[in-house]
């Protein structure tokens, strides 16, 4: 049965299609799968921080810890079409067909939202997220917002201040203030939801933007 106590500093999470959640476990460098009540180790991982899982039913692990001679990432995710997002806490980069890019975080700080995401700078994002329409959404945690990257590689902020906070719920994302933002799910309705580490509890960001607490953490 599962165990509260086996799972050790828990970081990455996923979901298949028949309801079965992988647990990325960094304390005991391993992937734990739950399923009906059940748990039973999945897969060995050095730091599995973030999991992803694709159309076709294959997870994605990304594993800091294994990174010598792959790609270092700490968040990983899956558009429909196999396109995967990366970031390693610097940059954001895209890989499709054997072509990895870099999207996100090239720039200065000067440059930011309404411009393009490459000439942007980041501090340090950790999380990612994919819309049903493809746009993606990233976990900026020390810059405390939660950014959005369109179709045209476009950068917006969709939530947060820039200043670490916990007020703001139940009015617009935008004007809300975030504590260290790091992990991001959205749910078969749309809604996103925001591992606020720093407040430590998950909010919940509507389709029409406006914020709520979604679940304290003990």
């Amino acid at each position: 049965l599962a165990d509260s106590n086996t799972v050790d500093h828990p970081a990455g999470l996923a979901v298949d299609r028949g309801g079965a959640v992988y647990i990325g476990d960094t304390g005991n460098h391993a992937v734990w799968k739950w399923q009906n009540g059940f748990l039973a180790k999945y897969a060995v991982a050095q730091s599995p921080t973030g999991l992803a899982m694709d159309a076709s039913g294959k997870l994605w692990i990304a594993d800091p810890g294994q990174a010598a001679g792959t790609l270092l990432a700490r968040d990983v995710t899956v558009a429909p079409n196999g396109t995967l997002y990366t970031t390693d806490g610097r940059l954001i980069r895209r890989m499709l067909a054997g072509t990895t890019s870099v999207i996100g975080g090239l720039g200065d700080r000067a440059r930011g939202d309404g411009g393009p995401a490459l000439e942007a700078r980041l501090n340090n994002p950790s999380g990612l997220a994919l819309d049903a329409q493809g746009n993606l959404f990233i976990a900026d945690r020390d810059n405390h917002r939660i950014r959005k990257v369109d179709e045209r590689g476009t950068l917006t902020t969709i939530a947060g201040t820039g200043l670490p906070g916990s007020d703001g719920d139940n009015g617009p994302a935008i004007t809300a203030s975030l504590n260290a933002p790091t992990t991001l799910r959205f749910d078969a309705e749309g809604n996103l939801y925001v591992l606020d580490s720093g407040n430590k509890r998950f909010r919940r960001i509507s389709s029409d933007g406006r914020i709520t607490a979604a679940r304290s953490l003990p």
